[in-house]
C-alpha cells in the first residue's frame, strides 16, 4: 500500500500554526509537497493485530519506520457494504527526518518534541 499526502494540506484548526507547519521551519511544502507512506512487509501478530513495515519519504529524507496495525473483523453495513477498519500507529523522531527547528520556552525547556506519534485510522469498502 502507498499513500501520498500533501504537506500543503495540513490543516490543525490554527491558520498561524497551520503556516508556519508549511514553512521550511517544518514540511517545506513549498520544496517538499508530498509526504508518502509506503508499506513493504507485514509480520501477523495475531489477534488482528499486525507490525508493519513501511518506507517514510518525509522532508526529503526516505527512511524505514515500523507501525502496529489493528484491523477489525470485517462487518456488513446497513447500506449493503461490506466494510473494514484498521489503525495504524506508531512513533518517528522528527529531526531524523530533517525537521529540526525548535526553540527555548522561558522555562528552558523544548517548545516542540522530536518525538512524533503517528495514527492513521481507515475505514474501508467493497460491494
Amino acid at each position: 500500500m502507498r499513500v501520498n499526502t500533501e504537506t500543503g494540506s495540513i490543516t490543525t484548526g490554527v491558520a498561524d500554526r497551520d503556516q508556519h507547519l508549511r514553512s521550511a521551519d517544518f514540511f517545506d511544502a513549498e520544496s517538499n509537497p508530498t509526504i508518502t507512506f509506503e508499506s513493504t512487509s507485514l509480520d501477523d501478530l495475531g489477534d488482528g493485530r499486525y507490525r508493519v513495515h513501511c518506507a517514510l519519504d518525509m522532508h526529503g529524507v526516505a527512511k524505514p519506520v515500523e507501525l502496529e496495525a489493528e484491523i477489525a473483523a470485517p462487518i456488513n453495513d446497513p447500506f449493503g457494504l461490506r466494510r473494514v477498519a484498521a489503525t495504524v500507529g506508531g512513533r518517528i523522531n522528527r529531526k531524523e527526518r530533517g525537521l529540526s527547528w525548535n526553540t527555548l520556552l522561558e522555562t528552558g525547556s523544548l517548545l516542540v518534541s522530536e518525538d512524533v506519534r503517528l495514527q492513521i485510522d481507515v475505514q474501508a469498502t467493497a460491494a
